[in-house]
């Protein structure tokens, strides 16, 4: 998508909760490489979801 055009994707929030000392190293490390919390935790959820989509094809039942 380049600037200034509209993404037509739905988009949901999430929330869930996280002990105090981690949140801080991860906010640390967001701001240490000028990363946005949504980017990293999207990036991270979408590696998730292929390994385990790549794993379920692979099972034979």
């Amino acid at each position: 998508m380049q600037r200034g055009e509209i993404s037509m994707t739905k988009r949901k929030d999430i929330h869930f909760r996280i002990e105090e000392k981690l949140l801080a190293r991860f906010e640390a490390a967001l701001h240490y490489e000028g990363l946005k919390k949504t980017d990293v935790l999207t990036h991270a959820i979408q590696q998730f979801c292929t390994k385990v989509e790549c794993e379920k094809m692979n099972d034979v039942k």
